[in-house]
């Protein structure tokens, strides 16, 4: 089973074990997209972006309070609810609830996925030597950017660790972990006081 497949898996199993979720996905802390059960409607490209984004804003936040690992952000609004967990050192899981879901269970069940999410993505970068994330060589992007391997053009019988496309010249980019430091905000040209 691919690992794309053993994670459908269990986001699945999430919508299934509690009412009220309409949906998740799995993606690298960048926003690259790793497997998604979205409800439709919603664009799971750019949600898994935005959701690395948050979860990035979360643990600045966090940091700057001195409160330690971020475990999850919520964001409720009066239609449902949107919780991602950062699901060990390399990905993010994101739900989609309605209003009607009952978030402190969604937030036990959901963590629960999280870690297994993470022992599936963890043990495949340990044990079969292979990245999910990685499109070739260690070299470094000179654009800094990345690109993800896909399950949609990557070569037959080729792992997730290939290039995305036949003959990729683009060299794989080491993704940020948790407990990384965050680099400093740029500064805009304002302040608070004018």
């Amino acid at each position: 089973m691919s690992v794309e497949q053993e994670v459908l898996v269990e986001i699945r199993r999430l919508r299934d074990q509690v009412p009220g979720v309409l949906g998740s996905l799995v993606a690298s802390f960048d926003g690259m997209l790793v497997a998604d059960d979205t409800p439709s409607g919603v664009e799971p490209t750019g949600l898994a972006a935005l959701a690395a984004a948050g979860l990035g804003l979360g643990q600045r936040i966090a940091a700057t309070v001195h409160h330690g690992d971020l475990t999850e952000t919520v964001v409720s609004a009066t239609s449902g609810h949107v919780a991602t967990y950062a699901a060990g050192n390399r990905v993010l899981f994101t739900v989609v609830a309605a209003a009607s879901a009952n978030v402190s269970l969604l937030h036990i069940e959901a963590r629960q996925v999280a870690e297994r999410v993470a022992a599936i993505v963890e043990v495949l970068d340990v044990d079969d030597g292979d990245d999910l994330f990685a499109p070739g060589t260690d070299e470094q992007v000179p654009s800094g950017g990345y690109r993800p391997a896909s399950t949609n053009n990557r070569a037959p019988g080729a792992g997730y660790g290939a290039p995305a496309r036949a003959g990729s010249d683009l060299p794989r980019r080491d993704l940020p972990r948790r407990g990384d430091p965050v680099p400093p905000l740029p500064r805009r040209g304002w302040s608070a006081a004018g």
